[in-house]
């Protein structure tokens, strides 16, 4: 039974995995090749029987044009890292001391007010547009940095995770800590957080990701190009060109699996600790 656990787990990770190495093939063979492989032939996408992972001539000509012909990918990648490390850093101020409060400091209604909290996260982006929309707009923060950095803050999900995390923490521990001092910031950057550093670390990485990978709220807030994340123009690279399509998602890609290499044990651990 475990040999079979074992085999349909290293199934599904081939499966995910494929994707990604045909992603990094193709940004390696040049333009006629990558279009003879991939080009939309029959209905469907690509041709079975042309696909490789071994180019046939390797070339870094699409990562030219991405780099050095058409700086404005290379701008809206810089725009990606800017709105992505903003929306986590601070995130932080928000998603920290909430999930502690929910998860530490019972008060009336503190079940029911956190059951609400989730049921935003549960409704799809449309069902909050309109709301998030108008505010913004009455806030005069449209077509701002700032139309995609605070709505992103205050974003359930970090809470969520984090919240869950923090319920396995003893509770002994925090009540001798609050008997020392009755500053709530004292006791969570010295006791919480490096208690719950593996958490910490695994919520920050998927609000990194999260925000990485917006896609409606660029298009829909923002109407300078220039403000664009590289996430919202990989539609049109792919479009246009696609041969710098695949470079530009192996750009697109490469900070995520960095993160992710560098933090796995992290990852793994507070994702284990995670208590329902």
């Amino acid at each position: 039974m475990r040999r079979v656990s074992k085999i349909v787990l290293i199934l599904l990770a081939v499966i995910f995995i494929m994707p990604i190495l045909f992603t990094f093939a193709g940004s390696l063979m040049s333009p006629g090749e990558a279009l003879s492989r991939y080009q939309p032939a029959g209905g469907g996408f690509g041709r079975p029987e042309g696909l490789t992972l071994i180019p046939g001539v390797v070339t870094l000509s699409q990562y030219y044009q991405l780099f050095i012909e058409n700086l404005k990918y290379l701008g809206m990648f810089w725009n990606s890292v800017l709105y992505a490390v903003v929306i986590t850093v601070l995130a932080n101020l928000v998603v920290i001391p909430l999930a502690f409060v929910f998860a530490k400091i019972k008060f009336k209604g503190s079940d029911i007010l956190f059951f609400l909290f989730i049921l935003t996260m549960m409704m799809p982006f449309q069902v909050t547009l309109l709301p998030i929309y108008i505010v913004l707009s009455r806030a005069e923060l449209l077509n701002t940095v700032w139309s995609l950095i605070l709505p992103s803050i205050f974003a359930p999900l970090g809470v969520f995770l984090l919240r869950q995390f923090l319920g396995a923490l003893p509770d002994e521990i925090i009540e001798v800590a609050s008997l020392e001092t009755n500053s709530i910031i004292r006791i969570l950057t010295r006791i919480v957080i490096p208690m719950a550093k593996n958490g910490v670390i695994a919520m920050n990485i998927l609000i990194f990701a999260e925000a990485w990978n917006m896609v409606e709220q660029p298009l829909l807030f923002l109407k300078d190009a220039t403000l664009y994340p590289l996430s919202a123009a990989m539609n049109g690279v792919m479009s246009t060109n696609l041969s710098v399509a695949f470079s530009g998602s192996v750009l697109f890609m490469a900070p995520v699996v960095v993160l992710y290499l560098c933090f796995e044990e992290q990852i793994v651990e507070g994702l284990e600790s995670f208590k329902w």
